[in-house]
């Protein structure tokens, strides 16, 4: 099961996933792994989650991006704070 609340083009594709809001968001390959919100954010990892922002990643086991623009984060159990103002 995986369940999308809201939003425009978001897809949900994994095992328990959730996506909020926003706009072409995704969830692909990692199990309950979770989008809040903001567009062309990606969680693959399992348990991952990105809660906001713009084309952020999360793809590594329980990692996160608490929102920001362009952020990335592949390792395990890594996380990363995300800005408006700034990008990596």
């Amino acid at each position: 099961y995986a369940s999308v609340l809201g939003g425009t083009l978001n897809q949900a594709n994994s095992l328990g996933s959730t996506i909020s809001g926003g706009s072409f968001n995704s969830t692909t390959g990692g199990f309950f792994s979770s989008v809040g919100g903001g567009q062309f954010n990606v969680a693959s990892g399992p348990r991952a989650s990105v809660s906001g922002g713009n084309n952020n990643m999360a793809s590594g086991n329980y990692s996160s991006v608490s929102g920001g623009n362009n952020r990335s984060v592949s390792t395990f159990f890594n996380w990363a704070a995300g800005s408006l103002f700034e990008s990596q």
